[in-house]
């Protein structure tokens, strides 16, 4: 105020000049940061719009970022109309790819190598190279012209990425690759191993969806909520579809694996929770005396059961959460389920040979929900 004074300018004009600047300062953003922003938002949503394909690989390419995890992504992109193909060790490169896709105008996603969990980008950039050479014609090939480590192959063979290219599934990529040790020897560079037809027990489709959450933290096939759906919907239990079509007011109970849980601190204590089933996704608000009350489920919990009320205000739609309740241990039923029946399969919770294991899998799949304060 005495700076504007001493330029000429009154002292009632300078106060109220600075007690507007003072009012400004507590809410507003300066104007090249707004326009900065507003620049990103609008290209994210142009390309989003007119090239889904490009801005669904840019951003899985990106992880670890923001707010959204790759399974979303992906599941987001799916539901716009892309194809999103699975990992392959003959296409795949260590970031996710565009190739030609089945529509007209529209490429498909092929996910990368980097979403399996513990590959090193070195060994793969290595094989992806040599792959460029001349194409592999087994798993025994790329151990002996990479030198891939046994333990990197394994890992390749969890994430089913030899399936496309040369017919085996998990199970029996990981059964061959058992015959390999050590480094190839130079005696034996143009020689092919011969890898032995093993007569396995097949996988369960539940099995399957295990071993892709636990290797790189999604699946393609099915989502885990769906074999336990029977169960769900003889307790009365409903999707999130169904429950986003309720009006205002309604009682509904849903089931919900948990993808992102926020705890603004100037949200007095409420929390804002985002699950989804196989259906769809649905956001949840969770006033503070229930997160109390419900308070291990709320912040530890996995695959929740949501009691609420439908609060709808036009196309935005969000479950008032009365009661959380914690059943992330239905998870571990899931390896024993084929397809979507409510069945248990005898013999089929372990997962290796007649007399041997192939994968020591744990048998539940571990949520990992993205949380913020």
């Amino acid at each position: 105020v005495e700076g504007m004074i001493g330029n000429g300018y009154s002292r009632e004009l300078a106060e109220r000049i600075y007690e507007q600047l003072r009012g400004f300062g507590s809410y507003g953003f300066p104007e090249s940061h707004s326009a900065s922003f507003a620049l990103i938002a609008y290209a994210s949503c142009w390309l989003k719009r007119h090239h889904a394909d490009v801005f669904a690989a840019s951003l899985i390419n990106s992880q670890p970022m923001g707010f959204y995890s790759v399974e979303q992504i992906v599941r987001d992109a799916r539901e716009h109309g892309v194809e999103v193909r699975p990992i392959c060790v003959a296409r795949s490169h260590w970031d996710c790819t565009l190739e030609p896709g089945n529509r007209p105008g529209r490429m498909a996603v092929r996910l990368g190598l980097r979403l399996i969990k513990g590959l090193k980008a070195q060994d793969m950039a290595q094989l992806i190279g040599v792959r460029g050479e001349a194409a592999f014609r087994s798993i025994s090939d790329i151990w002996r012209r990479v030198g891939t480590p046994v333990a990197q192959l394994e890992l390749l063979a969890k994430a089913n990425a030899f399936a496309l290219a040369f017919g085996k599934d998990s199970r029996g990529a990981k059964a061959q690759i058992k015959i390999l040790s050590g480094k190839p020897l130079p005696l034996f560079d143009e020689t092919e191993i011969a890898e032995p037809e093993l007569e396995l027990k097949r996988l369960t489709d539940g099995q399957k969806v295990v071993l892709d959450y636990q290797t790189f933290g999604l699946s393609l096939d099915q989502h885990p909520i769906a074999f336990l759906r029977p169960d769900y919907a003889q307790r009365g239990i409903i999707t999130c579809r169904d429950a986003l079509k309720l009006p205002n007011g309604r009682h509904v109970t849903v089931v919900g694996k948990v993808q992102t849980r926020q705890m603004p601190s100037a949200a007095n204590g409420v929390i804002f929770m985002s699950i989804d089933d196989e259906s769809s996704d649905l956001n949840l608000i969770i006033w503070e005396k229930v997160g109390q009350a419900c308070r291990d489920a709320v912040f530890y919990g996995g695959l929740l059961v949501i009691s609420g009320t439908i609060q709808r205000e036009g196309e935005v739609v969000h479950l008032i959460a009365r009661m959380v309740t914690d059943i992330t241990r239905d998870l571990e039923k899931i390896a024993q389920r084929d397809s979507t029946a409510s069945l248990t399969l005898e013999g089929t919770g372990g997962s290796g040979l007649e007399g041997g294991h192939v994968f020591n899998t744990r048998p539940a799949i571990q949520i990992n929900s993205r949380d913020f304060r």
